[in-house]
């Protein structure tokens, strides 16, 4: 009677992403309200996941998500959401690591539009045994270790133990504004 229903996901996978999902989900469809807690695994990314819904507001975050590769995942993300070419190839291709770790990612939607507010996406992440390619006629730089920022459209790359042909580039480091 007071419209809350609780459900579990075991097991559910979009297959044209190579999407797995699994969760819990509570609704209250009187007060048009969804809240989601779970896990996934897309591609290389395994992962938790929290989203709600409240009218037309779809709020989600992402966390304690790991991957060895960003490859395939990327390539299937650039399809889907149209992303800048120049975005991608900074997020997987210039930039390459031998582990990767989400440790937030949030940010909105607005269901009824399908505007996805990319200046209010936020989030923190880190990456281990780098290679760098600033430019495509130049070696790679080697970074022991990266801790990444999205904050208000900026992306920031802070590096530990960057090294250019064998020599310290310590205090380096990189920034995409307004992505």
């Amino acid at each position: 009677d007071d419209g809350e229903v609780k459900f579990f996901l075991n097991d559910f996978e979009l297959k044209n992403f190579n999407l797995y999902l699994g969760g819990e989900l509570n609704t209250d469809t009187k007060h048009k309200k969804y809240d989601f807690k779970g896990v996934f695994s897309s591609h290389e990314l395994d992962g938790k996941f929290e989203f709600n819904i409240t009218g037309d507001t779809l709020n989600y975050e992402i966390y304690d998500t790991h991957a060895l590769s960003l490859k395939n995942f990327m390539e299937e993300f650039a399809k889907i959401t149209d992303l800048n070419s120049e975005v991608k190839s900074w997020i997987y291709g210039k930039i390459v690591a031998e582990d990767y770790n989400i440790e937030n990612l949030h940010g909105k939607i607005n269901l009824k539009t399908g505007e996805f507010f990319p200046n209010e996406i936020a989030g923190n992440a880190f990456a281990k045994n780098l290679k760098i390619k600033f430019e495509d006629s130049l070696e790679p730089a080697d970074v022991e270790e990266a801790h990444i920022s999205l904050n208000n459209g900026d992306l920031s790359f802070y590096l530990k133990n960057p090294y250019f042909k064998g020599k310290n580039m310590f205090g380096s480091g990189v920034s995409i504004n307004q992505i």
